[in-house]
């Protein structure tokens, strides 16, 4: 049922039938994989402007935070395992108006998020090699609009390539990506040197504007995990749904590591 129907009042209410191959491992890691690029590349800053101990507390609470918010989220899938997704969850729960809220939530928070994502998705893009000539003004800056719609249009092609139960792969390149990103930084941090360098702070940061500074770092890690946008479509998908709980926790690890080894490696 989509968002459109729920606002048209349709009838109709057809779940999808559960059951799926993905386990346990490929599911945490795709749940950490769906926003770990943007968040790896961003991990310094986030140290950088929390402080070691500020870094560590805050994302701390955000993922524990974050992955009681998908457990909640799972148990209601358990409770309705033909509900998979937010919408069908709120129908279960409050029918045609929870339903309409649910898809609402799951719109807003994909819209949120994806600017970001494609922002930084075009700037790799551009970085490859010399970029793309045609993308480039007559300044010689480069036009993010026609990456960003050339990303946009290669994610809706792989969308019709492939399904929710079949993205072990996916998510093993992206993990991989993710880990041949960190590990760029880390090298490159220790490779050379910045000799107007500000040490990180314990907590907080030594800019004029520090509290804006905070709130912009901390920020980060609140768009770098965000595994309650899957908790219940990939748990439909999964061959033992009850061991997304396993995942959840897996996923959580993965994206207490990687933020604070990165962060703290490289500032």
């Amino acid at each position: 049922m989509s968002l459109i129907d729920s606002f048209l009042g349709a009838e109709d209410h057809e779940p999808q039938t559960p059951g799926g191959e993905i386990g346990w491992v490929a599911a945490g890691a795709t749940l950490f994989a769906f926003a770990a690029p943007s968040a790896v590349q961003s991990a310094p800053f986030f140290i950088g402007g929390t402080g070691v101990v500020g870094g560590c507390l805050i994302c701390s609470i955000n993922t524990l935070g974050v992955l009681a918010g998908s457990w909640m989220l799972l148990q209601l899938k358990l409770k309705f395992p033909l509900a998979s997704n937010m919408g069908e969850l709120g129908y279960e729960a409050y029918g045609r108006q929870g339903q309409m809220w649910g898809n609402i939530f799951q719109l807003s928070n994909f819209v949120l998020f994806l600017p970001c994502g494609l922002l930084f998705t075009g700037q790799a893009l551009a970085g490859v090699g010399k970029g793309i000539s045609a993308f480039t003004q007559s300044s010689g800056a480069p036009c993010w609009d026609y990456y960003i719609f050339l990303v946009a249009f290669i994610c809706f092609m792989t969308t019709q390539a492939r399904t929710l139960s079949k993205t072990a792969i996916f998510s093993a390149i992206s993990v991989f990506s993710v880990l041949i990103m960190a590990m760029t930084q880390i090298i490159a941090a220790l490779s050379y040197d910045v000799i107007d360098k500000e040490p990180v702070q314990m907590f907080g940061n030594p800019d004029q504007h520090s509290l804006i500074w905070f709130m912009r770092s901390a920020s980060i890690c609140v768009f770098g995990f965000v595994p309650s946008f899957l908790t219940a479509e990939l748990a439909s998908c999964m061959s033992d749904p009850q061991s997304m709980k396993k995942a959840l926790i897996l996923s959580g690890v993965l994206n207490v590591v990687m933020m604070l080894t990165v962060g703290w490696v490289v500032t």
